[in-house]
């Protein structure tokens, strides 16, 4: 039963990760986003911090994750507006 959990784990973060390198064309987000999923995965790289880090290494990493995804949208949008106004 363990191994169709991991496969179920493993599956779930492929999609994940391929949903963001589709999303953002960013090798440095997928990158983050492959360090952070790995860091939680993980128990053992994580002993010895207290619950309270864990969050607050969570939360760091998901602002971090949002507002580089937002900061790559905005800068397709400004491509985008840049070549249709060379048209």
């Amino acid at each position: 039963m363990s191994h169709l959990v991991h496969f179920g784990i493993i599956l779930t973060r492929t999609i994940g990760i391929g949903f963001v390198a589709d999303r953002t064309k960013s090798f440095v987000l997928v990158a983050l986003f492959h360090a952070f999923l790995n860091l939680f995965y993980i128990t053992s790289a994580l002993e010895g911090i207290t619950d309270i880090q864990k969050i607050v290494i969570l939360i760091i990493s998901i602002v971090a994750i949002i507002y580089l995804m937002r900061v790559d949208g905005r800068k397709k949008r400004l491509a985008e507006e840049h070549n249709a106004n060379l048209e």
